[in-house]
């Protein structure tokens, strides 16, 4: 972002060069590896590929994310509920 606002012909210029070759696999392909150019494959295969030892089935970030207001409200009733225990534990004392 800072690249584009400052040069932003540059920036332009490298992408131009640079895309095409950025999207291209230099890793090995079965020789029975079908392909969809033509027509669809028979099947849904889903996105597989060189990254899938290290893919994850779930994650706690995508979770709370998801479920931003749910988390917020739990933590603010946990606030609540020590605010109220600290005050009962204080007015016990004196």
């Amino acid at each position: 972002m800072i690249g584009k606002r400052l040069l932003p012909g540059y920036v332009d210029h490298v992408l131009v060069e640079t895309d095409y070759e950025g999207q291209q696999y230099d890793g090995l392909i079965g020789p029975d590896r079908q392909d969809n150019l033509w027509e669809p494959l028979h099947r849904d295969f889903g996105a597989h590929g060189d990254f899938d030892q290290r893919a994850k089935r779930s994650s706690w970030l995508l979770w709370a994310d998801l479920h931003q207001k749910m988390i917020a409200a739990g933590l603010s009733a946990t606030a609540v509920l020590a605010f109220v225990v600290a005050r009962a534990v204080s007015k016990g004392k004196t």
